[in-house]
């Protein structure tokens, strides 16, 4: 993941970390500390100006790229496996262990909470469901979950 206008990309992984490169020279250019355990994803605001890491410490922490710093930590309260921005609100959306999370990020607050359920056919299987993936479509007003019982949820916001 990267902005191209700044010639830089980032990566997280087991050590905790979120490193900056450049694309040019492949060489690090910044390190953000702030993690107590591994990252597992990344995903850049549609503004550019914010990176969020999410990890299995259960936050999220929102970066601002140009100052180096923390801007928002949001907490989940569990570990995070995905996350995603609106193209139209100031949103957040966290996939954890066993749900999504709709974040506000302007108010650092969370909005809804959403159990994954099994499909009605797996009832009897009470092995809890990851989101694994997730992300809002053009206009933000539909959200694709893709989770770890191969079935790809959908959820639809209205304009409010």
């Amino acid at each position: 993941m990267g902005d191209p206008k700044e010639k830089e990309f980032f990566t997280g992984g087991w050590d905790n970390q979120v490193i900056i490169w450049d694309t040019d020279t492949f060489k690090r250019k910044k390190i953000l500390v702030g993690h107590t355990n591994y990252v597992t994803c990344l995903a850049l605001a549609p503004n550019g100006s914010i990176l969020g890491s999410g990890s299995k410490d259960g936050t999220l922490i929102l970066w601002e790229i140009a100052q180096e710093r923390v801007y928002k930590i949001l907490k989940a309260g569990k570990p995070i496996n995905c996350i995603a921005f609106s193209n139209s609100k100031a949103w957040a959306v966290i996939g954890t262990s066993n749900s999504i999370q709709l974040w506000d990020i302007k108010d650092t607050k969370m909005i809804i909470d959403v159990m994954l359920e099994p499909h009605s056919k797996d009832k009897a299987n009470r092995q809890e469901i990851q989101a694994l993936s997730i992300c809002f479509d053009p206009t933000s007003t539909k959200l694709y979950v893709g989770c770890s019982d191969n079935i790809i949820r959908v959820f639809s916001f209205d304009e409010n």
